[in-house]
């Protein structure tokens, strides 16, 4: 032992060997700086984020080193070369699945990789398996010298460099807080790159205490070349000498597949005697932002969190601004919760919107029927000398399930509930004020539909009635949404007219990804849907689609006639892919198949299509 040892001892080691391996975790941590371009500010944000986010997990495998340090000397020799070998092999290995799949090694990479017949899924080739290995044992060579150099070389406790990664923690948060105060959005779009990344916001702070009014503008929009988005892939090419229809969207907050029915929503069901008619439709999530999101972007709802980063809109409205569409968006709920101001209407002016916040009604039922007579004065307008895009969501059968006391249809309701205390005995009182507040929505509805036929308007008019989501009551054991993915959750009714064409119904599978596109097609955009969708087009029945995606906030859902396949995408959830059957009960035996690994490995792939 030389004197420097016998000055600082065991902890004097520690100190030297976790700094080394800190220094090494930050060169391996320049791999997550190569997914795309950045601006110079935004770079040195990102190195802020970098050195603070390492150091902080760098703590965990420190603290596990500490605990041994009095130890014997093989022990703590060894209880330190594996905390720090599994960590940095963990930071190596989550490099590089973020550079292939886009995504941080989660529970889903870990179910792939332990579950037999997992890997082909990620096509693990021989050669890549003897290299994942080779790296992993490179690591703990590395780890060895490490040791054995911190052990002729310990330190004092680095009292200035602690400091100053503190302040550097310090600062990176700082920068965040007031990026996502400001929608800065070269900065807030990068919470995503750095594994177990924890941003700092203080939005309530910000409302609460010191009065701030959060609707900025974005600051700085994201040049296409620096995005890490690629989107869309090819400019969209559409004929602007064809006239144009009115386009109208409406869409129902929570309204389930089974709710479309003479009893329950009358002027909808006869209006779909007109119409076309999709009875085994899906929507791409099973809550609000990822089923609205799914509609206007056409592609999976797991997309929501880069577009929000960069304030990137929809190819769909962009396309309807160059073919000179003018819009009003009208929504019971708020605009900026979910953040549809900074996704689907980012470039929708202010003016054109009307939401919660302008609408005098302390109620979701009352501001249904405002947002209903809003729009049909809009209506009266003297002459539309242009093509309209109307979007219109209704919020009353959301959580609360509202409705004026005179649409009380079904009758044996309940006042306020509690969703902690639902059971199988009490459930169907909850259930009819559901079913009441659909029918009282779908009142405001027949209003707008009789105002179009009174006009004229659906002589040239495309309207689309459809749900964001559905809503459970204990059929399959779940309640409400945002959890699970069964039928009564994710399958939604889909009512499309267009003028000039029959009615007709439709029972093969299709989804809120396939809306976008068709759409963009009846107007002359030529341009394949590929190059900015992942769904197909609706009426095509040449297209036999064996399952649909739908996505949440840390899962997603492969679904089809035969079985619900749920993926977990973040690392805190069990790394466990679930199987349902056909009924929603989880199956026993979830072996992946040939054709299991096919679903999987397509959707995967679907994960990174639309990134750089």
């Amino acid at each position: 032992m030389n004197d420097s040892d016998k000055k600082f001892g065991n902890i004097g080691s520690l100190f030297m060997f976790s700094g080394l391996n800190f220094l090494l975790v930050l060169a391996i941590s320049l791999l997550y700086f190569t997914h795309s371009k950045h601006y110079f500010g935004e770079l040195i944000s990102l190195i802020i984020a970098d050195i603070s986010n390492f150091f902080m997990l760098s703590l965990v495998p420190f603290a596990i080193s500490l605990v041994f340090v009095k130890t014997p000397g093989l022990l703590r020799k060894y209880i330190s070369i594996a905390a720090y070998s599994l960590f940095t092999i963990f930071i190596l290995y989550d490099a590089c699945i973020y550079k292939v799949l886009k995504m941080h090694f989660n529970s889903l990479v870990i179910n792939l990789i332990f579950t037999k017949g997992g890997l082909e899924t990620l096509e693990f080739s021989l050669s890549l398996m003897i290299m994942t290995a080779l790296m992993a044992l490179s690591v703990i060579v590395i780890e060895f010298i490490i040791y054995s150099l911190s052990m002729r070389q310990p330190i004092k406790f680095p009292v200035y460099a602690v400091i100053c990664l503190l302040c550097i923690v310090v600062v990176d948060k700082s920068i965040y807080a007031y990026a996502d105060l400001n929608n800065i959005t070269s900065i807030t779009r990068n919470d995503r790159v750095l594994p177990l990344y924890q941003p700092l916001t203080i939005k309530r702070f910000a409302v609460r205490h010191l009065h701030m009014k959060l609707e900025h503008p974005v600051m700085m929009s994201i040049d296409k070349n620096k995005s890490i988005l690629d989107y869309p892939k090819e400019t969209l090419q559409c004929d602007k000498t064809q006239k144009k229809p009115n386009i109208i969207w409406i869409v129902i907050d929570s309204w389930r597949y089974d709710m479309i029915t003479r009893g329950i929503t009358p002027n909808i069901y006869n209006f779909g005697k007109k119409a076309q008619v999709f009875k085994n439709h899906y929507s791409g999530g099973n809550a609000s932002r990822f089923g609205v999101f799914t509609l206007f972007y056409g592609i999976y709802g797991y997309y929501w969190f880069p577009m929000l980063g960069e304030r990137r809109g929809p190819v769909f409205l962009d396309a309807l601004a160059d073919l000179g569409y003018k819009f009003r968006i009208l929504l019971s709920s708020r605009v900026t919760f979910p953040e549809f101001d900074k996704t689907c209407f980012a470039k929708i002016p202010a003016k054109d919107i009307i939401d919660e916040n302008t609408l005098p009604s302390g109620t979701k039922s009352g501001r249904d029927r405002e947002i209903t007579e809003a729009f049909i004065r809009w209506l009266d307008a003297p002459e539309f000398k242009q093509p309209f895009f109307a979007f219109l969501f209704y919020d009353a059968p959301h959580g609360s399930y509202q409705y004026p006391r005179e649409f009380e249809r079904f009758t044996g309701t309940t006042g306020e509930f509690n969703y902690l205390f639902l059971n199988k005995e009490n459930i169907i009182p909850v259930f009819n004020r559901y079913r009441n507040s659909i029918y009282y929505d779908d009142h405001l509805v027949g209003k707008i539909l009789n105002k179009l036929n009174g006009k004229g308007f659906l002589k040239n008019t495309i309207v689309l009635i459809t749900g964001d989501h559905g809503e459970a009551f204990l059929e399959r054991g779940l309640t409400g949404h945002n959890e699970g993915y069964s039928s009564e959750i994710v399958s939604v009714p889909l009512v499309l007219y267009v003028p000039g064409r029959g009615p007709e119904s439709f029972t093969y599978l299709t989804s809120h990804l396939d809306v976008a596109p068709t759409i963009l097609q009846m107007i002359g955009c030529r341009t394949s849907p590929g190059s900015y969708s992942q769904g197909h087009l609706l009426f095509d029945k040449n297209i036999e689609r064996k399952y649909v995606v739908a996505s949440s906030w840390s899962d997603m859902a492969i679904i089809d006639s035969k079985e619900t396949i749920v993926m977990p995408l973040e690392l805190y959830r069990i790394p466990r892919i679930i199987v349902y059957d056909k009924n929603y009960k989880e199956m026993e035996s979830s072996h992946y198949s040939k054709e299991r690994v096919g679903k999987i490995n397509t959707t995967l792939k679907g994960l990174a299509l639309f990134l750089k």
